[in-house]
């Protein structure tokens, strides 16, 4: 039996489109078709037992789980008060797979004893006010297949308490 050649082409042409095509429940490439969203965050003051240090803790929450390098650091960096130059290392606040299905992050800027921040604002050092009740400028860089995502915020500088040190002010 014979068969034409437009019917052997399109089979050829079906085979290799159901082999391109991602398969059912896949979900997209990270990147700028499908952005991770930051869902909520907050910025409270933290005083380290030890040292007696005080930061501005930023602890924010994303959709879905950030991606990491291969030696485990998370790709994202965050500024607070226009903390620029080496922007601050983003570390997960509560295990992966953690019980609530979360996914949070935190960092944090050291206040000196004069109660400012120090960082860098276009090539110049800056220093910044940060007392309980200042509203502070945060940068959120997530990095994606096409470069990096940059969330700007201006969030309020909160007194300390447990819901937030603990992230369940978040849901976490």
């Amino acid at each position: 039996m014979h068969f034409p050649k437009t019917t052997a082409l399109l089979g050829i042409a079906t085979a290799g489109a159901v082999a391109l095509a991602p398969a059912a429940g896949a979900t997209p490439a990270p990147g700028s078709l499908n952005p991770v969203k930051v869902t909520g965050a907050y910025l409270f003051v933290n005083t380290l037992y030890r040292t007696h240090e005080r930061h501005a803790t930023l602890v924010f929450r994303t959709d879905r789980p950030l991606s990491r390098r291969a030696d485990g650091r998370i790709e994202a960096d965050a500024g607070i008060a226009h903390r620029g130059g080496p922007r601050l290392r983003v570390r997960s606040s509560h295990p992966t797979g953690s019980a609530s299905g979360a996914h949070c992050y935190q960092t944090g800027a050291l206040i000196r004893k004069d109660n400012t921040i120090e960082g860098q604002a276009n090539g110049r050092t800056t220093t910044t006010r940060a007392v309980v009740g200042s509203r502070l400028p945060v940068e959120i860089f997530i990095r994606t297949d096409d470069g990096f995502q940059r969330f700007k915020r201006t969030l309020t500088l909160r007194r300390f308490s447990p819901a937030y040190a603990s992230g369940s002010a978040l849901g976490c």
